[in-house]
């Protein structure tokens, strides 16, 4: 029986992002303990390919998150053979995809419209809330005011856990503080090598140490994000310029134990 392509569009799995993370794991997984019934392969942004991973890797060639080289890779990993592409992006990069009439290429727009786009994952999940024919509950009462500490980060331009909600959270918890990390649009940003953000958890794991809460509805303290991963980047880490990569990072598994 012939195999199922199936082609991740992501982060890079070698990229240091949370997303190259879980495309990593799923890949892997995959891989391992359905090769008989998939043919796996991973289209990223960042991070080199690596002979260490057990599927094929392609780099993308994009711009403002269009994947121009779509077409050419497909090809490439399945031929003749129908399948499937899997995006682990959200929805605000991939209007290109979902809507092929928006999309400039001619020819990638051809394999979009020949290959249509089905839906977002988690629509499935959401959409139902829409038609529920149940009475809504009681919203939860929540008094953070009783717990001592809680250290919250999150960056602002997240499009899976919008800012607002971490700036809710911290009015809620009184004890709390938050970093922000403005102009970042993940929510996979702590120990990836951010030295601003590591030695802050660092501090609060080993001695709970929080960051001066600020009067306001606002963050408390700030760090630059980590760079968009770059597609022709060398190495593996990423680092953030000014960062120290202070030794406090090593406090983490004898806080963590």
């Amino acid at each position: 029986m012939s195999k199922f392509p199936l082609l991740i569009l992501s982060d890079g799995p070698t990229a240091g992002t949370g997303l190259a993370r879980i495309t990593r794991d799923l890949a892997v997984r995959i891989a391992t303990c359905l090769t008989d019934v998939f043919d796996i392969a991973t289209l990223g942004y960042g991070g080199p390919i690596t002979r260490s991973l057990p599927f094929t890797q392609y780099q993308m060639t994009m711009k403002d998150w269009t994947v121009y080289n779509l077409p050419e890779v497909w090809e490439d990993f399945a031929g003749t053979r129908k399948g499937a592409i899997l995006t682990i992006w959200d929805a605000s990069r991939m209007l290109w995809f979902s809507r092929p009439e928006t999309c400039a290429d001619p020819i990638l727009r051809k394999l979009l419209e020949k290959a249509p786009f089905e839906t977002w994952g988690n629509a499935w999940f959401n959409a139902p809330c829409l038609y529920w024919p149940a009475k809504a509950g009681k919203p939860a009462t929540i008094n953070g005011s009783k717990v001592a500490s809680v250290l919250l980060i999150d960056e602002t331009l997240d499009a899976a856990t919008p800012y607002p909600g971490s700036l809710e959270v911290r009015k809620l918890y009184p004890h709390s503080s938050l970093i922000a990390e403005p102009g970042g649009t993940s929510h996979a940003d702590s120990l990836f090598g951010n030295a601003c953000v590591d030695d802050q958890i660092a501090d609060y794991l080993a001695t709970g140490k929080l960051p001066t809460r600020k009067k306001g509805d606002g963050a408390d303290t700030t760090c630059a994000p980590l760079p968009i991963p770059d597609p022709t980047a060398a190495g593996l880490s990423a680092s953030v310029a000014g960062s120290s990569g202070s030794a406090r990072a090593h406090l983490l598994p004898t806080a963590i134990h």
